[in-house]
C-alpha cells in the first residue's frame, strides 16, 4: 500500500507521480487546502473530482467540503471521517465503509452505493437523490431530513435506522415498513 503522508496535498502529488490509482492510506489526515473566502469563511481550494481512489483509507481524516465528485472511491475506508457537505455526486463508492463518519449535509446524489456500510454514520440533511442504495448498510445511522427521493434501496439495512423528516419515494413505503421504520416518524412520501 502507498503511503503519501499525511496532508491531502500528497493525493495531488501522488496522482501527478501515478499512485493515485489506489491504496493511499490518508488516515487521520487533515483538509491542507483551507483559505478564507471574502466573507471570512474557510473555503476549500482542492479538489478530487474524477480521481481514481479505489481501496485508500481516509479513517479519522478531517475532509469537511472537500469535492470528490465524479470520482472512484470504491472500497474506500472512511471510517470516523469528518466529511460533513463534502460533495459525493455521481461517484463510485461501492463497498466503502462509511462507519462512524458524519456526511452531515454531504451530497450524494446519483452515487453508486451499493454494499456501502453506513453503520453508525451521521447523513442528517444529506441530498442522496436518485443514488443506487442497493444492499447498503444504515444500521443504527441518523438519516434525519435526508432525500433519499428517487433512490434504489433494495435490499437495504434499516435496522435502528432514524429517518425522521427524510423524503422517500413511496415505492419504497411497504419495504421500509416491513424493517420496522414507520411512516408515524414523520418520513416525507413522494411520488
Amino acid at each position: 500500500m502507498n503511503n503519501c503522508s499525511r496532508s491531502l496535498f500528497s493525493i495531488i502529488l501522488c496522482a501527478a507521480l501515478g499512485c493515485a490509482g489506489g491504496n493511499i492510506n490518508l488516515s487521520g489526515s487533515t483538509s491542507p487546502g483551507v483559505s478564507p473566502d471574502k466573507k471570512g469563511s474557510m473555503k476549500m481550494t482542492q479538489s478530487f473530482r474524477r480521481v481514481q481512489l479505489k481501496n485508500s483509507d481516509f479513517t479519522n481524516s478531517m475532509l469537511h467540503g472537500e469535492n470528490f465528485s465524479e470520482a472512484d472511491l470504491s472500497g474506500g475506508n472512511f471510517t470516523g471521517a469528518d466529511l460533513t457537505e463534502s460533495d459525493f455526486s455521481w461517484s463510485n463508492l461501492t463497498g466503502a465503509t462509511m462507519v462512524k463518519a458524519d456526511l452531515t449535509g454531504a451530497l450524494l446524489s446519483g452515487t453508486i452505493l451499493v454494499r456501502t456500510d453506513f453503520t453508525g454514520a451521521d447523513l442528517s440533511r444529506a441530498q442522496i437523490r436518485g443514488a443506487d442504495c442497493s444492499e447498503a448498510i444504515f444500521t443504527n445511522a441518523t438519516l434525519r431530513g435526508a432525500d433519499l427521493s428517487y433512490s434504489n434501496l433494495n435490499n437495504v439495512y434499516l435496522e435502528g435506522a432514524d429517518l425522521t423528516g427524510a423524503t422517500v419515494s413511496k415505492k419504497w413505503k411497504g419495504f421500509i415498513e416491513r424493517k420496522g421504520i414507520q411512516s408515524g416518524r414523520g418520513i416525507i412520501w413522494v411520488e
